[in-house]
């Protein structure tokens, strides 16, 4: 809000990780080619626990831009893009976490106008954590 003397700037300078979703929006474009500023998210989630060891869930996003041009001189739209990511964190024991994650994202109009890109996107991770 340009109106206000509050601070409102990301700070992009203090990253951290909670849980799926919450900092780095997205698998896809939050972790390789969108930034948490000049971004509008749209996000809809499924969380489920089958078992005290087991949690699972879907994550839907709809990203726009803000400001088109920051993206490059050439953007003009605020479409960028819609990615479905799911995970699955298994906690092996007290000390290991095993998380597996699948996502799939489908490129809008300012990454075509920005990259030239209109293949969908798919990613996959295994992800081991070891806590002490």
């Amino acid at each position: 809000d340009p109106g206000t003397t509050k601070n409102e700037g990301f700070d992009s300078l203090i990253p951290g990780f909670y849980d799926w979703g919450t900092w780095w929006q997205g698998e896809i474009g939050g972790e390789y080619f969108l930034a948490n500023s000049n971004l509008i998210s749209h996000q809809a989630r499924l969380h489920l626990t089958p078992s005290e060891s087991v949690g699972t869930g879907l994550i839907g996003y709809a990203f726009y831009l803000d400001q088109p041009a920051a993206l490059g001189p050439e953007v003009t739209s605020t479409s960028v893009l819609t990615e479905l990511d799911w995970y699955m964190d298994w906690k092996a024991n007290s000390n290991f976490t095993i998380s597996f994650i699948a996502a799939y994202a489908h490129p809008r109009e300012a990454v075509y106008q920005a990259y030239q890109r209109s293949e969908n996107f798919t990613y996959g991770m295994i992800y081991v954590a070891y806590s002490y």
